[in-house]
Parts: structure tokens; C-alpha cells; sequence
């Protein structure tokens, strides 16, 4: 660095110490007078109120005397209404008469949202059990509670466009016997006791599903406590376990599933929901709140 250079760094290093020092100066300047404009503020409040208390005091024998007149219609007011009240027929105090419903444990408003290893589903309808414990509707695994509605949104098959899809999943029953349907888009109807073939059938890929109950959530632990919690399930214990000791009894959906199984890898069992299915989700999910 030659001496030209030198000297004209010395002026830039003068300029610039003198600019901060006025910036300095100017920001001390800028504090002073906001704190002066906060005291003028808190003057021009204080004359505000001095003046609303002298107006008080001129303005106060009217006021008294409106007040006083809207008191007294307001009394009359009251007095006729209480005499209407007298005059109407009286209803039963008692207690015994009027039930409060008190929210329950296992109460559940719908659509209520679960988790699986698969992602996520909505439940809109828990179903009930049949009456005298028809064996059609358990297994020794799974509660098939008839009116059972869920919706799973996952990939689609109809159209390449489309990389997710609304499935239906409902459990009815048909003269007395279960069945288990899948609707998408009014469009597909699966059901019989082949459901779960036909179902894997439009899809190019092995699904990470092991069995239609699984698609239908009834897999998830936290719902299935949910249906367990629908009725008396002793009955359906004991048969379990007699079953057990003569061999597990196999449901006819279950012997579908299992000559069905389809191998698929850890990463497609822990398939995660895209952007698209999350909007899917909350658009189906936002017409009703949820809770537990």
C-alpha cells in the first residue's frame, strides 16, 4: 500500500468516526424528545380527565333525575312480570323429573380420527353389536360392529391423475350375516367374502394392508377399545377362548385374507400421508369437531 492509499484511508477512517459520532448525537437527540412527547402525553390525559369530572358535576342532577325515572318503569316492569309469572301453571321441581346426561368415558363425538401403521382414518359411525351375540360378527382377533363407518384416504387406482382417493369402509349386516363393503367415488362397490382379492386386484403394487380389517382400521388398539366399549363382550371371551383350546376359528373374511396376504417391505408399512392426503383429510375431518 503506497502513500496515496494510506492517506485516502485516513480520511475514510475520519469520515466515518465523524459520522458516528453525530449518529450518536442524533439518537440522544430522538430519546430527549420521545421522552417529552410521553410527558405531554400524560398531561393531555390528565386535563382530559379534569375535564370529564367538571363535566360530571354540571351534567349530574340530570343524569340523577333520568336514572330515577328509568328505575321506577324498570320496578313497574318487574312487579307485572312477576305477577304473570304467579298467574302461570306451576312445573314439578323435582328432581327426579329432569336427568342430566353426563358425558361417559367411552363417550365420542364424530368424525373421530385414529392412527394406524399405515397413517390415519376417520371413523364416523363406532356401529353396535348384534343381538344374542351373533358369532358372524366376532372372531378371535377382530369386533365387527354392525353400522361400522370409516373413511381411508390412500393412493387411487381409478385414475393416474389422482394420486390419492376417499375409501369407504362400512360393516353391514345381510340377512343376519356380516359383510364388509368399500365404495369409492360411487363408482366401485368391493364386498362378498372375496372383498379383500378383488380389492388388491386394481392396484399394479402390492398394498402394505395385511387384510381388509386392517384397511378398515380395526387393527388400531385405541379403536378397538372404542368397540369393546360398546356392549358386554364377556360372552364373546368365553367362545374365544374355547376356540382356543380346539384351534382358532378363522372368520370367513380372515380365510380370504390370509390365502390373500401379500409380502410388502417395512417402508411400505410405514407409508407416510403426501401433502395431498393431509388437504383430503382436513377437508373431510373439518365439517365436525372431535374428541374423546
Amino acid at each position: 500500500m503506497n502513500t496515496e492509499e494510506r492517506s485516502e484511508m485516513l480520511l475514510l477512517n475520519e469520515k466515518l468516526n465523524k459520522a458516528i459520532e453525530e449518529k450518536s448525537l442524533l439518537d440522544t437527540k430522538i430519546e430527549s424528545i420521545e421522552k417529552r412527547i410521553s410527558l405531554v402525553e400524560l398531561h393531555k390525559n390528565a386535563i382530559l380527565d379534569c375535564i370529564c369530572i367538571c363535566d360530571g358535576k354540571d351534567v349530574m342532577k340530570e343524569t340523577f333525575s333520568d336514572t330515577s325515572s328509568d328505575l321506577f318503569s324498570l320496578e313497574k316492569d318487574l312487579k307485572e312480570e312477576n305477577i304473570k309469572k304467579e298467574n302461570k301453571p306451576s312445573i314439578s321441581k323435582n328432581t327426579k323429573d329432569f336427568v342430566e346426561i353426563e358425558k361417559s368415558e367411552n363417550f365420542m363425538e364424530y368424525p373421530a380420527i385414529f392412527t394406524d401403521k399405515n397413517g390415519t382414518f376417520s371413523v364416523f359411525n363406532l356401529g353396535k353389536f348384534p343381538k344374542n351375540n351373533n358369532k358372524q360378527f366376532y372372531s378371535s382377533k377382530y369386533l365387527y360392529p354392525i353400522g361400522y363407518k370409516s373413511f381411508r384416504i390412500f393412493e387411487s387406482f381409478l385414475s393416474k391423475n389422482f394420486r390419492s382417493q376417499i375409501y369407504e369402509c362400512t360393516i353391514l349386516s345381510i340377512n343376519n350375516c356380516l359383510d364388509m363393503e368399500i365404495k369409492v367415488d360411487d363408482q366401485y362397490k368391493f364386498s362378498g367374502s372375496s372383498i379383500w382379492s378383488n380389492f388388491c386386484q386394481k392396484f399394479e403394487y402390492p398394498l402394505p394392508f395385511c387384510n381388509v380389517e386392517e384397511f378398515f382400521g380395526l387393527e388400531c388398539k385405541e379403536l378397538m377399545k372404542k368397540i369393546e366399549s360398546l356392549g358386554d363382550i364377556t360372552q364373546i371371551k368365553d367362545d374365544n377362548q374355547g376356540s382356543k383350546n380346539e384351534g382358532d376359528r378363522a372368520h370367513g373374511f380372515e380365510q380370504e385374507n390370509n390365502s390373500n396376504r401379500q409380502n410388502t417391505d417395512s417402508d411400505q408399512n410405514q407409508r407416510k400421508l403426501s401433502e395431498e392426503e393431509k388437504e383430503l383429510y382436513f377437508t373431510l375431518n373439518v365439517i365436525a369437531p372431535t374428541s374423546f
